[in-house]
């Protein structure tokens, strides 16, 4: 019966503080995080303005004024 035996080496975290820092991978996360939700929300915009167009319904004036809102 022949056994083997592995090495394993285990080094220790590095501090918090000591972390590589990528800038340019940041940038690109936050806009990301920025444009997607943007984009969601214009898609959307047009999605539902499309779809009040095809059943008939006129496009909206802009008012004048403050909108009232009420509940």
């Amino acid at each position: 019966m022949s056994g083997k035996i592995a090495s394993v080496t285990v080094t220790a975290p590095e501090p918090p503080g000591k972390a590589p820092v990528d800038l340019q991978s940041q940038v690109w996360l936050t806009c990301c995080c920025i444009a997607l939700p943007v984009l969601w929300g214009v898609v959307v915009h047009l999605i539902f303005r499309r779809i009040r167009t095809r059943k008939g319904q006129p496009e909206r004036e802009q008012e004048a004024g403050w909108p009232d809102y009420q509940i």
